[in-house]
């Protein structure tokens, strides 16, 4: 459902505002917050994040049908904005 949802999309900027611990055999994962339209949102992206830290952003799409389903798409956009706040 999800793929499906994404066909339809637009990216935007969003925050790394919390990196929480996996099991062993899992890697960490990221919630990520971003505001479309003055709305924040708030989805759990589940993989490698330990290069991150708390307030590094990526780029991100979102469903322009429900935005709640979203998905990192480059994690490595790394430019520290503050406009979440």
């Amino acid at each position: 459902k999800e793929s499906r949802l994404l066909k339809s999309n637009k990216k935007t900027i969003g925050v790394v505002v919390d990196i929480s611990e996996g099991s062993v055999r899992s890697l960490k994962n990221a919630e990520i917050q971003c505001k479309v339209n003055g709305i924040k949102y708030s989805f759990t992206y589940n993989s490698n994040f330990s290069f991150t830290k708390l307030g590094d952003t990526v780029l991100i799409k979102f469903a322009t049908k429900d935005r709640s389903v979203a998905t990192a798409i480059d994690k490595y956009y790394m430019k520290k904005y503050k406009h979440l706040k």
